[in-house]
């Protein structure tokens, strides 16, 4: 009796494992062929987007890369159209001499737009520069900001 209780014992315990698919590798195939969504691209924030703008533009600034064309992804159409060259970034600016440093000073919720209002370290004393007013780029499905405007406040 003991031998037929081993016997069935063995015999359900190798069903179950065979049923379960424990030993099978079909089901790593099956995970393999199961494919994950793309990741989730979160656009910059306007203030994000002012300072990688900054960072194409303003050379001396820490983790600069001056590359027009990528600034040029945050601008509006209507300044697009005003970058022809590189004059274009201290007349913008309101400049002759680049900043050491910039930091975003405050942003604000305007009926259609957003202004962020951004400081420079000249020397060692910090100044309130600019004011960028953005709009949401309706062409872009990202909902990407883009620079409508940028006043010179010193």
């Amino acid at each position: 009796m003991k031998k037929n209780n081993l016997f069935l014992l063995i015999f359900l315990s190798s069903f179950v494992f065979i049923v379960a698919g424990c030993g099978n590798n079909n089901n790593q195939a099956i995970n393999k062929e199961k494919s994950l969504p793309p990741p989730l691209v979160i656009p910059p924030l306007p203030a994000e987007a002012v300072e990688i703008y900054m960072r194409h533009t303003l050379g001396a600034i820490p983790n600069a890369k001056i590359d027009y064309d990528q600034a040029k992804k945050y601008l509006s159409d209507e300044l697009k159209q005003q970058f022809t060259d590189s004059s274009f970034v201290p007349a913008s600016y309101c400049i002759q001499d680049g900043p050491t440093d910039v930091k975003i000073i405050s942003d604000e919720i305007k009926t259609s737009s957003i202004s962020v209002v951004v400081g420079a370290l000249y020397g060692n004393k910090w100044h309130e520069m600019w004011e960028f007013i953005l709009i949401p780029d309706k062409t872009n499905k990202d909902n990407h900001w883009l620079i409508s405007e940028i006043k010179c406040l010193n």
